[in-house]
């Protein structure tokens, strides 16, 4: 697939030099995409999937490590009010059977690093001067989030988000 040259556009986002093997497999029942890869926003992106087969089921992996957070959350486009930096590492693995409603499952993580995300209003600003408070930091730099799926419910292990000064740490469903 692609040979490495092709760009695909996956929800207003651009994947580059994507290429990757389509395998047709026992009998023309089941259907594979190995090793796809490619660039996003100066990271690598790669997916794997299957669908089909004697089992009836599916299957898919995707992940992506080194990507910039600005071009994920807009596609390329600058601005100073959210996400104006940071790197980006995720994953995320899929399944279940065609035939069985309620059989899907999962398990994910998304990592930011070295970001700047969600900045603090001028008011705060001005309010923590005016109260004398400790200088917060003004935007959230790192986030961990775990999860899994099971059927139609998402689970998160973990969903932190910090900044030097602020730590929130969550887990829930």
């Amino acid at each position: 697939l692609g040979g490495g040259q092709a760009t695909f556009m996956v929800k207003d986002r651009v994947l580059e030099s994507v290429g990757g093997t389509l395998r047709i497999a026992e009998g023309a029942r089941r259907i594979e995409i190995r090793d796809l890869q490619g660039t996003i926003y100066g990271g690598r992106a790669w997916a794997q999937a299957s669908i089909g087969g004697e089992r009836r089921d599916w299957r898919l992996e995707v992940g992506m490590a080194g990507a910039s957070l600005p071009g994920l959350i807009r596609g390329g486009a600058s601005t100073n009010v959210f996400a104006n930096r940071g790197d980006v590492n995720a994953w995320l693995s899929l399944g279940g059977d065609l035939d069985r409603d309620g059989s899907l499952r999962g398990v994910g993580r998304l990592e930011a690093t070295h970001a700047r995300m969600g900045e603090l209003p001028l008011t705060l600003r001005l309010l923590q001067a005016t109260q004398l408070m400790l200088p917060l930091a003004d935007s959230l730099d790192t986030a961990e989030v775990g999860f899994h799926v099971h059927g139609n419910e998402l689970r998160f292990e973990r969903f932190d988000l910090a900044c030097p000064t602020l730590k929130l740490l969550c887990t829930g469903s």
